[in-house]
């Protein structure tokens, strides 16, 4: 019976709005990270419900049950009372925290896996050499990145954003070798497929997007 109501209750949780919400909070966490927080919160919610015990009822002291001299304010019918209510509330609680940090997991997880389709494992932690490189130019949220004529700009973009989505699934904990890589940053094909527009909605990224992108860039080789 107990093994069927715990069923019950992870299906209920499971049903509810638990969205992943990249709060600030988060964005140091991996998918790694968040899969671990979220096994810890399942076990938390095991010991919770664990002490939930659904046929104690206790009434409240110097109250008989069933007395007149209860509180007007509660209905006639919570006297007695279920002291292990608590239990059962933390137990949704730690699993409604569990299925949030799932839910980041696979967001993470999914956004590496749809900007790496083409990227083999092994190469998407290595760090895309911006090369040959035309001409750098700032734009109020970053730079745009020409290459010269010959570079296949597409192969370079791609690997680029594949980077970015796996750095950002790692906590970019692994994005130290390669600057250009951090939080806040986004890459894009320009539109005439000749060059990368990497932007920031942060002005401070987008300052630093500058200082980096000619750091990390090879230039185009001279004739």
């Amino acid at each position: 019976m107990r093994a069927a109501l715990v069923a019950g209750l992870f299906f209920v949780a499971a049903c509810a709005t638990t969205s992943a919400k990249h709060d600030e909070q988060w964005n140091d966490v991996s998918a790694a990270e968040h899969r671990q927080i979220a096994a810890n919160e399942r076990a938390r919610a095991e010991d919770s419900y664990a002490r939930w015990e659904p046929g104690s009822r206790v009434p409240l002291p110097g109250v008989p049950p069933g007395s007149s001299d209860a509180p007007r304010m509660f209905p006639i019918d919570l006297y007695p009372y279920n002291p292990t209510d608590r239990a059962l509330a933390d137990a949704e609680r730690h699993l409604r925290h569990a299925r949030e940090h799932e839910a980041a997991a696979a967001a993470l997880e999914g956004f590496e896996e749809a900007e790496c389709r083409e990227v083999p494992q092994k190469a998407r932690a290595a760090c895309p050499v911006l090369g040959p490189v035309a001409t750098i130019d700032d734009r109020p949220d970053g730079v745009r990145i020409t290459f010269a004529a010959a570079a296949p700009v597409e192969e370079i973009v791609a690997h680029m954003r594949c980077h970015l989505a796996f750095a950002r699934k790692n906590g970019f904990t692994n994005a130290g070798d390669c600057p250009l890589y951090m939080r806040g940053v986004e890459i894009a094909l320009a539109a005439d497929g000749h060059a990368v527009d990497v932007t920031s909605q942060e002005r401070s990224v987008a300052q630093e997007i500058q200082i980096r992108s000619r750091l990390t860039s090879t230039p185009k080789a001279e004739r």
